[in-house]
Formats: structure tokens, C-alpha cells, sequence
């Protein structure tokens, strides 16, 4: 992989999460969780050795944030476009076992500023309409409903301490 031919240094890694953090906090931003987005907590330096999830969750609790909860499983739906999301998570409440849950989403609008950005593999704009479809998905009717049948009450990730 280019990442460790080119010397993946979890010192550089770490530098970047604080230099985030040190940006976000005196504007305003609340901050209360970190998480390693897209799958990277799992990056090391050398292979059986510290990855960077572990120093993450020590400079999380040195830094006053949540990292590292416990959940009874996570929430996800197909990565294809051509379904109806809506339902198929409904279902997919319904069926939940009692426990804390997550689901990530990436809610917004499908304005014009969101119609210039573009994921690798997709068209320019396409991601907009994703996730619009996400924001209303989040607020349709049936899946208030289906909170309701399943007795799912719906938290803020800060909420699971």
C-alpha cells in the first residue's frame, strides 16, 4: 500500500487531529467526540506494533472527548442508489434488538453548493442527491413511525457516556 511505502507516521497523524481540534475549538465549535471517519484508526507504522485508534483514545480522554463507545451493532444500508432507503431502514428499525445503535449519515441539502462536489467513481453533483435523499429519509413519516413501533429513541453520540 503507497500509504506505508511512503512512511505512514502516526506523530504526523496525531499533529493533524490537534491541529483540527486547536482550529475548531475558538470558533466556537463544540466539539464532544472523535472518531476515526472512514476507517483509519486501524493505520500503524509498523505491523503488530501501536495503531493510531489506540493513541486516539488516549488523547481523546486527555482532551475531554468521547472515543471509543461501546455499541450493540451499527445501523448501515446498500451503498447502490436505486432502492428505497426508506423502507428498507424502517425494516431495519423494526427489527433492532434493545441496545445503543449508530448510524452515520451525512445529511444536507441538494443546493448549489453541494452540486460541485463529487465523490470518486460518480458524476459531479450525484453525491447531492444521495444525500438530500438522506436528509429527508431521516424525517420521513415512516421512519418516525417505525421509531415509534420500536420504541427507538433517536441520541446525539454525546449522549451514550
Amino acid at each position: 500500500m503507497d500509504l506505508f511505502k511512503n512512511g505512514a507516521k502516526l506523530s504526523h497523524m496525531m499533529a493533524e487531529i490537534q491541529a483540527q481540534l486547536d482550529l475548531a475549538r475558538p470558533k466556537g465549535l463544540d466539539v464532544r467526540y472523535l472518531d476515526g471517519h472512514m476507517g483509519f484508526a486501524w493505520l500503524y507504522e509498523v505491523q503488530g506494533q501501536t495503531r493510531v485508534g489506540e493513541l486516539m483514545a488516549r488523547w481523546a480522554e486527555k482532551e475531554g472527548l468521547i472515543y471509543g463507545v461501546k455499541l450493540d451493532g451499527g445501523i448501515g444500508l446498500r451503498r447502490d442508489y436505486n432502492y428505497d432507503k426508506i423502507q428498507e431502514l424502517a425494516d431495519r428499525i423494526r427489527e433492532l434488538k434493545p441496545g445503543t445503535y449508530m448510524m452515520v449519515g451525512h445529511p444536507t441539502y441538494n443546493d448549489a453548493e453541494m452540486r460541485t462536489t463529487q465523490l470518486s467513481g460518480r458524476d459531479v453533483g450525484a453525491e447531492a442527491e444521495n444525500r438530500d435523499m438522506e436528509r429527508r429519509m431521516f424525517m420521513d413519516p415512516v421512519i418516525v413511525q417505525a421509531f415509534k413501533d420500536g420504541g427507538v429513541e433517536a441520541i446525539r453520540f454525546d449522549q451514550t457516556r
